[in-house]
């Protein structure tokens, strides 16, 4: 399909020239494509954003000039915009693309292009920058999700991944291990050494579990001195040399440090919550054999 706007202005097309003359000095990224993605206009922004020019782009595919982990997105956005009507004819997406600077984000309201008949002729996009934005809502979403300190997950999204391991998406459903770890003495060492030594005691610990868990793993810290950790391990032997690995980490922890670990499996319930008490109880029972000078046992 042809452009709409030449890229070279020639004799007899003076309105048409200032008006591609304005669209270049626009800061928005404009590109028209077709419904197979291949790029028929960009404005000078565009291509600027894409370290080539105007004519170099025209003909290239939007499947081209994105990563190749945003090639599927943009095929399935081509396949959306297909659905688009004279009634409700523009959809907006956010895309990832490579520039001078690296990959930044891009935020495009495309709308689609009809002819008389009411068939999609082609799109135009007009596209922002929108890096900043994004990297504050990443950050945002971090905060919300993480703990500060340790940088783990925190109780909420610990809650969240348990509920998703725990709820069947195959049959037969997967098995799920749940882990619950307490650090003991903490108290005794903030108010022996103070908080300082607390906190770097507990991103210890924090990197300890990180470093036994298996891919795919999932490790939380949901409260102050409490840890959550949710496999798909079931097995006891397993789960036993998981905790027998937990306090060997602790070789570096100061004194009175020390951890107690306990777990269940999603052979004694599929709820996430009681799952989790389970976990915590059996957690507790070792403290107190600990305590009594008991052998301990995880559960």
């Amino acid at each position: 399909m042809d452009s709409p706007l030449p890229h070279a202005c020639t004799s007899g097309l003076t309105g048409t020239c200032e008006f591609r003359t304005l669209v270049d000095e626009l800061p928005e990224l404009i590109c028209r494509f077709d419904l197979d993605g291949t790029v028929t206009f960009v404005n000078r922004s565009c291509a600027t954003f894409h370290q080539t020019t105007p004519r170099e782009m025209v003909g290239q595919r939007l499947q081209e000039l994105v990563p190749d982990d945003f090639v599927e997105q943009t095929v399935a956005l081509l396949e959306s915009l297909a659905q688009l009507t004279p009634d409700a004819p523009t959809q907006v997406n956010i895309t990832r693309a490579d520039a001078a600077d690296g990959l930044r984000w891009q935020e495009w309201t495309n709308t689609a292009l009809f002819d008389a008949a009411g068939i999609i002729t082609g799109v135009i996009s007009i596209g922002r920058d929108v890096t900043e934005r994004v990297a504050a809502e990443q950050r945002a979403r971090r905060r919300a999700e993480h703990d500060e300190l340790t940088g783990l997950h925190n109780r909420r999204s610990t809650i969240e991944a348990l509920e998703r391991f725990t709820t069947p998406t195959l049959e037969p459903s997967p098995p799920v291990g749940v882990v619950f770890v307490d650090m003991d003495g903490l108290k005794v060492l903030n108010d022996t050494e103070g908080h300082r030594v607390g906190d770097e005691a507990l991103r210890s610990l924090a990197q300890g579990l990180q470093a036994v868990v298996r891919s795919g793993d999932f490790v939380g810290r949901i409260g102050g001195d409490e840890f959550v950790l949710v496999t798909s391990t079931t097995d006891e032997a397993a789960l036993a040399g998981l905790a027998r690995r937990i306090e060997q980490h602790l070789g570096g922890l100061p004194r009175p440090i020390s951890v107690s670990v306990g777990w269940a499996t999603s052979a004694r319930s599929r709820d996430p919550l009681e799952l989790l008490h389970l976990a915590d109880q059996a957690m507790y029972a070792v403290k107190q054999r600990r305590r009594s000078g008991r052998p301990a046992a995880s559960r």
